[in-house]
């Protein structure tokens, strides 16, 4: 059966059926032709006494009738009329934007009419699923959405790394683990991977338990950084775990667990790419901090709020709004960033992504 790899890491196979026909990429919408069968024939020989009786048959039979696309996961085989209007999509008449445009087009995505409407889609989910949280039903919806998201934010990175100025479109086909599990342990071991020199650090110095490490994890970063704050190893080894963090995110999006394991394919193309990483671990830490600032400064505005009861409740909805909507924004901007650094710089790595 043969296969496709598409410029932004997707792996396709297909039937032989689908050879000569466009196929458009299911992550990043990029549209290809798969090789042609060869369709070379045999002549009839003219010695033949009915050569001209079978070509004169040929010429007026009417042509079979088209075979329906072949229905294959994940990538779109399109048909003769489909192609007819494609014409745009398949050429590369529409130029394409460089870095910098594309970074600066990044921090205005809600302009477009679509990105706006995914954004506040997912900003009203976001903001209301929380309060359904009470109950074990609840708490159990509020993971899957969660999980969800999580699935979307690689999403995002994919469709960024193929040079998609769009949002990936929002929607559940049903597969759990593909859409839902994989990806959020996916999000889940690229912290792991972040925070795994300073766990191993603090067994070693600190002769630590299992319980009081994951004691201290259960209060994530901030609070693994404020507890050792004066402990200079410990902070120089998740200062070497963040500044990987864009590159693990990336190969997980793109490759999955496998791309991790190469520590000497990430260590090459950040040294490769160093300006252009440098920057882009900037650009992914500096809306981190912005983040975190805005954050505090909405608490800090809601504090100082009315204190009545229903007015403290008012303010809290409108508080937790306001601020996971910020979240949203800046979030998405960063791991476009981060998908933007593959696009823009993939002749610097290593693998064979595209």
């Amino acid at each position: 059966m043969p296969s496709f790899r598409c410029e932004c890491g997707a792996k396709y196979k297909f039937p032989d059926s689908a050879l000569g026909k466009k196929a458009k990429c299911k992550k990043c919408g990029v549209v290809f032709r798969l090789k042609p069968p060869d369709t070379s024939t045999i002549p009839i020989a003219d010695e033949s006494p009915f050569a001209a009786e079978i070509s004169s048959a040929a010429r007026k039979a009417p042509p079979p009738a088209p075979k329906p696309p072949p229905n294959y996961p994940g990538l779109v085989i399109e048909t003769a009329e489909d192609s007819k209007t494609s014409t745009r999509e398949a050429t590369d008449d529409v130029p394409a934007k460089g870095y910098w445009g594309s970074i600066f087009w990044t921090l205005f995505f809600p302009s477009n009419i679509g990105n706006l409407i995914t954004f506040l889609v997912i900003w009203f989910v976001l903001s209301l699923v929380p309060l359904f949280a009470a109950s074990w039903i609840g708490l159990g919806f509020f993971i899957l959405v969660s999980f969800w998201y999580i699935g979307f934010r690689f999403d995002v990175v994919q469709s960024s790394a193929g040079g998609d100025e769009n949002l990936p479109k929002l929607g559940f086909s049903g597969d759990y683990w593909d859409e839902l599990f994989l990806p959020a342990l996916r999000w889940l071991g690229s912290w792991v991977v972040v925070t795994l020199p300073a766990v191993v650090y603090l067994f070693i110095r600190y002769d630590a338990s299992a319980g009081d490490v994951a004691g201290v994890l259960l209060e994530g970063i901030a609070g693994l950084i404020l507890g050792f704050y004066d402990d200079y190893y410990l902070l120089a080894m998740l200062g070497l775990g963040f500044f990987l963090w864009p590159m693990i995110i990336l190969c997980l999006a793109l490759e999955g667990f496998s791309a991790v394991s190469r520590v000497d394919y990430i260590l090459a193309t950040i040294v490769r790419s160093i300006p252009a990483y440098a920057f882009t671990v900037f650009l992914v830490f500096a809306t981190m901090a912005a983040d975190v600032y805005v954050q505090y400064v909405i608490a800090n505005a809601a504090a100082g709020g009315p204190t009545s009861v229903g007015a403290g409740l008012g303010v809290g909805l409108l508080t937790r709004i306001a601020s996971t909507g910020v979240a949203l924004y800046l979030e998405i901007v960063m791991l476009r960033v981060i998908g933007l650094y593959y696009h823009h710089f993939k002749d610097k790595f290593p693998w064979g992504w595209g």
